[in-house]
């Protein structure tokens, strides 16, 4: 609408959405569940523009779930999912990220910083 303009009541004139998060939030299979804990270096493949991020896990959630239905057409019906968030390293890297894109796991560190492991981590790449 515009100034001096009236609208029916109960329409939306305004939407409030969140922005600045910087938070990629990916949705695993059970089989590859074990293979993510927090701390760990991962790369995912953001879409449209298929730029490759490096990424912290910041939190595994503790639980297995229905995935969202923006992303649910990708897994069986009914398949149960395990949420993972992660962080880009750099933040220039976040201004990049639009609300709805896609990432895919590409590859995973398989030794969390701090834990000891004196040897090269060991990556791992996903299909």
């Amino acid at each position: 609408p515009l100034v001096n303009e009236y609208v029916d009541s109960g329409a939306a004139i305004l939407a409030v959405v969140q922005t600045g998060t910087t938070e990629i939030e990916i949705h695993v299979r059970q089989r590859d569940s074990g293979l993510l804990r927090a701390g760990q270096l991962a790369e995912v493949n953001v879409s449209p523009h298929c730029e490759r991020l490096r990424c912290r896990v910041m939190r595994v959630e503790p639980r297995f779930a229905v995935p969202p239905a923006q992303v649910r057409m990708r897994y069986r019906q009914n398949e149960q999912t395990l949420a993972v968030h992660l962080k880009p390293l750099r933040i220039a890297d976040t201004v990049n990220l639009p609300l709805g894109a896609e990432a895919r796991l590409v590859s995973i560190n398989k030794s969390a910083p701090n834990d000891g492991n004196t040897q090269a981590p060991v990556a791992t790449t996903l299909p």
